[in-house]
């Protein structure tokens, strides 16, 4: 390597960069609208949203390969957002957590997300009278959780884990007295 190549090679990763930056972009606000779409039973839409995220992702990932260190720091957050809406449609669905191919740090980080989701449509149940419904999305949200419960990752391997951990705990707590409550007034009411 000599200067000239250095600048020629920093160049070309600059090129690539701003050739990924708007799919990127792209496939984060897809997924948030896609999870948008389960909240709101969409699940076609929710799909076909899926779809254009995979299609977007090979696309990013082709244009990445050359550049692996480049490619891990660029498709973290992308990863992670895919993930936490696999994780969402599966719980909903009443299926098991998703085999994903992305790296293990945006998966477990997307995991813990999803957990914050299942809260916000477990709310969505409790509202509309199904609370029932609510407390099996509960009972998913412990089990992910779980799976997670006792591990610990430094920072310098997974950065943010520990601190998602601790989020998706609270969450859990928080809506266990939701739905706590929920049964407390649905009680009261029945007597």
């Amino acid at each position: 390597m000599n200067v000239d190549e250095a600048i020629n090679e920093v160049e070309n990763i600059r090129r690539v960069r701003d050739e990924v930056l708007p799919i990127r972009r792209d496939i984060i606000n897809l997924c948030s609208r896609a999870i948008k779409n389960v909240h709101e039973k969409e699940f076609e839409q929710a799909r076909k949203k899926q779809d254009e995220i995979e299609e977007k992702l090979d696309k990013m990932e082709k244009k990445l390969g050359k550049y692996p260190f480049f490619r891990k720091k660029t498709m973290k957050t992308p990863f992670q957002e895919y993930v936490e809406l696999l994780v969402l449609k599966s719980q909903v669905a009443e299926e098991e957590l998703p085999e994903v191919d992305v790296p293990p740090e945006p998966y477990l980080l997307g995991v813990l997300d999803a957990i914050g989701e299942m809260k916000r449509h477990a709310l969505d149940l409790v509202i509309e009278g199904k609370t029932d419904k609510a407390v099996q999305i509960f009972d998913r949200m412990e089990e992910v959780y779980g799976k997670l419960r006792g591990q610990t990752f430094p920072d310098s391997i997974v950065p943010g884990f520990r601190r998602k951990q601790d989020q998706g705990k609270r969450t859990i707590q928080s809506l266990h007295s939701t739905l706590a409550e929920a049964s407390f007034k649905s009680d009261k009411e029945g007597v």
